[in-house]
């Protein structure tokens, strides 16, 4: 959960497990779902955010829905300890734990870059979810979709840190301004 403002509770999800649906439901105990439509999305980082009504979610279970803390992925180095949290490995409500075994990596997307981390856990084309450091804020997004290179075959994950500027406009629902450039950078060697 991103954010529960008025009547709404705000959820980011990929957008590729939403955009063709004709319903959505989101699981809110384990035998209880409650109805919730698409608010907005970012196709290139395959992000949306989903509404549910706080009148549609039974009072018993309203207050075990908290709002998740973003940290930093700056923070994060080679070695640090993390949790993967949804269904990183296929497995709806699993959890998994490992280390970051790179970074540094960027991926070019229209008018900006992104950082990616990759981590020793197991990912597969169904794995989903979040990445949280020791303290429990979310560090990264798990990505089947933003993969270049080497690194398709690898747990690759998405660092919160640049992509922060992208979730507060979907919350908000502000429109987003493209110049439509994709930059690459450069080696030493091409420069010369």
């Amino acid at each position: 959960v991103l954010e529960t403002k008025g009547n709404k509770i705000k959820v980011l999800v990929s957008l590729d497990r939403v955009k063709d649906a004709s319903s959505i439901k989101v699981q809110i105990y384990e035998n209880v779902a409650v109805d919730a439509v698409l608010y907005d999305y970012e196709t290139e980082l395959n992000l949306a955010v989903i509404t549910i009504n706080v009148t549609d979610v039974p009072v018993k279970f309203f207050d075990k829905i908290s709002v998740a803390s973003l940290g930093e992925s700056f923070s994060l180095s080679a070695g640090s300890p993390v949790i993967a949290l949804g269904n990183p490995n296929g497995y709806t409500s699993s959890i998994d734990i490992g280390i970051v075994t790179s970074k540094g990596n960027t991926v070019s997307i229209t008018d900006n870059e992104v950082d990616i981390f990759h981590t020793n856990m197991t990912f597969n084309s169904d794995s989903d979810g979040v990445i949280v450091n020791t303290r429990g804020e979310i560090v990264g997004l798990i990505t089947r979709t933003i993969k270049e290179g080497q690194s398709k075959g690898l747990s690759t994950v998405l660092g919160i840190s640049k992509i922060k500027s992208y979730i507060e406009k979907m919350l908000s629902q502000s429109s987003r301004v493209y110049c439509g450039v994709i930059a690459e950078n450069l080696s030493q060697a091409a420069m010369t």
